[in-house]
């Protein structure tokens, strides 16, 4: 929708919450070439070789007519680096504007839009197009509207006629991709359109509000994430209920890419034979909502209706609903769902998964040797499964079969190296602002403040009040630093180095930056393996199936050091630097040494090299050497990655983010801190122990965890007990979320993150809602500006004491709202969870 418009009828209902406010704040970006970003839609549409995705973020193009000879001369100050088209850019009179957005609610039918006629020109229409995209039926709707406004309507015009109406016109189209077939449909003719159609766009718009929110790099700049689809209880419940039914589709959508290459195995034949039926982003984000309901009764309205539906087809999704539900005891239950089906259908890929599933618990029981048998197990069946596989060869690591765990991983390397690369997914790579602000930013130069601000304006609620503002996050940052006016999105989303201007990149030491930095062979392996041209240092290890890899190799190293890993190495392998025995009985031995032993993949010796470089750059570190925040962030995602050091590490990253200058929100380390968080202190915030070593949601292992609690669960006592009291105490965190949601909000993402949503859940769960309540108001006047309070008496200490200054240490300003958005989405939590 465009600026200061009403918003559709849909929208129009009163909002029961401010953290959705009935009136959206929406970026609108400029384009260079008006409908530049349509016709990149286009293209990547009609790419031949794509993988099943949730398809491309809904497009809204805004042309705007303002003449021919105006529309040449037209600059922004932004547009691209190099132009030699020049004034034919806009030869048609047109100047464009654009966003994305995810998360409308299409279940009513089309989507109504009002627009503003203040500014248009009344000999040429205003035009608008909307652009959606249905996975399941491989077609496109496009809205097309057409206004024309008379003279005597344009703000300011003086007629002594009343004001003609404004003549609006609307046309919708169906485009089916890879066919030459064409449907179109006038506002009378739109309800012949299947109802279906439009409950699938509602679905998929749902699901890439959730994928886009959790995984910010899948994003373009100028994305909208709406939260109307979740917003109460019976807008989840609807969801929920349009989810469960587009099951049997939902492989359609895609899968998450840590599950590696697909496959499919099995007594039978047809898609029940694949993963992906079970295992894809549809579930992801049924499973994601379902997690918003702490109380469980989401999940259990979610599980009845997949009952009624299907049976027993999706147990696997059952057992995954049932792990969302953090304050109940399911374990009973878990194991009759995966001992009932194994009794019909043991050999299916359905009963693989399970089988998974439950050598997962096993783990969490710590029952390693029965968890061993059943993982090898679903490796008979699922002989292709990267999942599966790395099961089994966390159960051998946790065993200490270090010999058998490489020659697993090894074997997962060579699943891995069948991935399809020539069917590369680039997502939000294709993004025009991105494209533009490199090319300036190579050069030295950055879009100015004025037009930053009128690409992307400040959102506000319904009283015209800045919404989750922080003063410091959304004013200072982008005042003093004109290097982050863009947001950490897309492209951008890959490391703080990345984002550096080169004075800032110069303060760190070479050698991290070839270990960790966007070039690294590192992060170019792990965005290969996730079919995309970056990979973010956020969640490289839990998110690319190389990076999942890297995670194990890096467990056995923490375990039994590197000098033993390499014994262990030569004992299944052979090592290449036997040739320089010296004698003829050495080399003997070495020949039959080599015969006995098993080829190694050449991605499994990159995978040595890379871990031995991340050690090497670790231990030459000068502990008293002072350095920059960017510095001591990188030190802290080099040290966790490969495990060295866990509270030096954790340090180094504490560190970065108190030593930032000028208001700057360092938006890695932060989160980062929010995950580490939930994984050390808030994860056993449950009853439930179906998966204590993973976060439901997003699949991640909690590795470093599972090392301390399972071979030194007194040392892991201690050290959670002592980050609890210090590094992420309340206090702490809530500083974090607070920081984390302000920004998320700048940026348009109205749909909460599930690293917010659980830290809060948990948060609340450990102290009560009443104390998060009451420890978030002591933090923000604590750390609030303000100067220093008089005493009410006089005397002459205060007679002839110096002026008083502001506190020159703050975080909060008085007009920051960011608090009351905080406590907004507690009561919007409780609700969900209540009702």
């Amino acid at each position: 929708m465009l600026p200061n418009t009403k918003p559709p009828a849909r929208l129009g209902d009163k909002y029961p919450l401010r953290f959705r406010p009935v009136l959206i704040t929406c970026p609108w970006i400029r384009e260079t070439l008006y409908a530049n970003t349509f016709h990149i839609r286009l293209k990547q549409l009609s790419a031949p070789n794509r993988t099943a995705s949730v398809g491309p973020s809904d497009l809204v193009n805004w042309g705007r007519y303002i003449g021919e000879r105006l529309a040449k001369s037209a600059t922004t100050g932004f547009g691209p680096a190099h132009d030699p088209g020049g004034p034919k850019r806009e030869a048609n009179g047109y100047i464009g504007y654009y966003h994305f957005c995810n998360g409308i609610d299409y279940t009513q039918g089309p989507v109504g839009v009002e627009l503003s006629s203040g500014g248009t020109n009344p000999d040429k229409p205003m035009l608008l197009m909307h652009c959606t995209y249905n996975v399941f039926q491989k077609a496109e709707l496009r809205t097309r509207v057409n206004v024309h406004v008379p003279l005597a309507q344009k703000p300011g015009a003086r007629s002594p006629k009343p004001a003609p109406p404004a003549e609006v016109s609307v046309c919708y189209s169906v485009h089916y991709c890879g066919e030459p077939r064409t449907a179109d449909y006038t506002p009378e003719t739109i309800h012949e359109l299947d109802a279906q159609f439009w409950v699938e766009l509602a679905a998929l718009s749902l699901v890439r509000a959730v994928l886009r929110t959790d995984y910010p790099d899948t994003q373009a700049c100028g994305t909208v994430n709406l939260s109307d689809m979740v917003v109460d209880a019976s807008a989840l419940a609807q969801s929920v209920q349009t989810l469960v039914a587009r099951l049997p589709r939902g492989h359609m959508a895609g899968t998450r890419e840590s599950y590696g290459p697909g496959t499919s195995s099995g007594t039978g034949t047809g898609l029940r034979q694949k993963p992906a039926m079970y295992r894809n982003r549809l579930v992801d984000t049924l499973v994601r909502v379902c997690s918003l309901d702490a109380g469980g009764r989401t999940a259990d309205r979610a599980i009845a209706e997949i009952r009624r539906r299907y049976g027993h087809d999706y147990d696997y999704v059952v057992c995954q609903l049932l792990k969302t539900q953090r304050g109940r005891n399911n374990t009973t239950a878990f194991l009759a769902v995966i001992r009932d089906y194994l009794e019909r259908d043991a050999l299916l890929c359905h009963a693989a998964l399970l089988l998974v599933e439950q050598s997962r618990f096993l783990v969490g029981q710590g029952s390693i040797s029965h968890a061993q048998y059943v993982a090898a197990r679903a490796v008979d069946i699922l002989p292709l499964d990267f999942d599966s596989w790395h099961q089994l060869a966390l159960c051998y690591v946790l065993g200490r079969a270090f010999s058998r765990a490489l020659d697993i991983i090894n074997l997962m390397c060579q699943v891995l190296g069948q991935n399809d690369a020539s069917a590369l997914d680039f997502g939000a790579a294709n993004d025009p602002y991105a494209l533009r602000w490199t090319e300036h930013a190579s050069q030295g130069k950055f879009i100015d403040l004025h037009t930053f601000e009128r690409f992307f304006p400040a959102p506000v609620d319904d009283t015209n009040t800045n919404m989750a503002s922080m003063a410091r996050i959304w004013h200072k940052t982008f005042h003093y630093n004109p290097n982050t006016r863009r947001p950490i999105l897309g492209v951008f989303c890959t490391s703080s180095l990345a984002l550096a201007s080169p004075l800032e990149a110069s303060s760190v030491a070479p050698e991290l930056q070839d270990v960790i930095g966007p070039n690294s062979a590192k992060m170019r392996l792990a965005a290969a393996s996730l079919r995309q041209p970056y990979a973010s240092v956020l969640d490289y290890e839990h998110r690319s199936p190389w990076g999942r890899i890297y995670d194990l190799l890096t467990m056995v190293v923490a375990l039994i050091g590197w000098d033993n890993t390499l014994d262990v190495r030569a004992q299944v392998f052979g090592d290449a630097s036997d040739n320089v025995a010296r004698d003829s009985a050495a080399r003997e031995s070495t020949d039959a040494r080599r015969k006995a032993s098993k080829p190694i993949c050449r991605m499994l010796l990159q995978l040595f090299l890379v871990v031995y470089d991340d050690l090497a750059a670790m231990t030459a570190l000068d502990p008293n050497e002072h350095r920059s925040a960017l510095a001591w962030g990188t030190i802290g995602f080099a040290g966790w990655g490969c495990k060295y050091n866990l509270r030096e590490t954790l340090s180094a990253l504490i560190t970065s983010t108190l030593t930032c200058t000028e208001g700057r929100f360092l938006y890695f380390p932060t989160i980062k801190l929010l995950h580490i968080c939930r994984e050390l202190v808030l994860s056993d915030v449950t009853s439930s122990a179906l998966d204590p070593y993973a976060d439901v949601c997003s699949g991640a292992q909690h590795t470093n965890k599972l090392i301390l609690l399972h071979f030194l669960p007194q040392v892991y006592a201690d050290f959670a007990a002592l980050l609890e009291a210090g590094y992420f105490s309340l206090e702490h965190v809530l500083v974090y979320i607070v920081k984390t949601c302000s920004w998320h909000v700048r940026w348009y993402q109205y749909m909460p993150s599930d690293i917010v949503v659980s830290s809060l859940q948990r948060l609340c769960a450990k102290y009560e809602n009443a104390v998060v309540r009451e420890t978030l108001r002591v933090v923000f006047e604590k750390l609030r500006k303000g100067q220093q309070k008089l005493s009410g008496a006089f005397n002459l200490k205060e007679m002839f004491a110096s002026p008083r200054h502001e506190r020159q240490e703050y975080e909060f300003e008085d007009s920051d709202t960011v608090a009351e958005y905080i406590e907004c989405l507690l009561d919007w939590l409780a609700l969900l969870g209540t009702e």
